[in-house]
């Protein structure tokens, strides 16, 4: 691969944000500016409620509401472009969705996940 870059990569993760990765340069202080697109997720059974134990992925990351999954959960800072969400339950069958995002957009997804035989 390319030789190593000089300075500091780093990381940036906070609970309902989508992880951040970048480098600085620099010696100072920096500003970041990160993502500002959203998605809304949310998994229902076939009538329409929410499911209790789902889990969403985005991009392969659970989301999570202070260390829980969350009826309807929402992940903040994802960069511009194409996305996978997965979602999953006990009992049901998993469901995988592509979704496009543009910058500083708000995609929403609901999905049905229906019981396995």
């Amino acid at each position: 691969g390319p030789p190593p870059r000089p300075g500091v990569a780093f990381a940036v993760r906070a609970d309902g944000h989508a992880p951040y990765f970048s480098h600085c340069d620099t010696g100072g202080p920096q500003r970041v500016a990160l993502p500002a697109g959203v998605v809304v997720a949310e998994a229902r059974n076939e009538d329409g409620l929410p499911l209790l134990q789902a889990t969403v992925l985005i991009d392969g990351e659970p989301i999570y509401v202070r260390g829980e999954p969350a009826l309807v959960a929402t992940l903040r800072g994802l960069r511009p472009g194409r996305h996978e969400a997965v979602f999953a339950a006990p009992g049901r069958v998993a469901r995988r969705v592509t979704f496009d995002l543009d910058d500083g957009a708000t995609a929403r997804l609901s999905v049905v996940l229906r019981k396995t035989n």
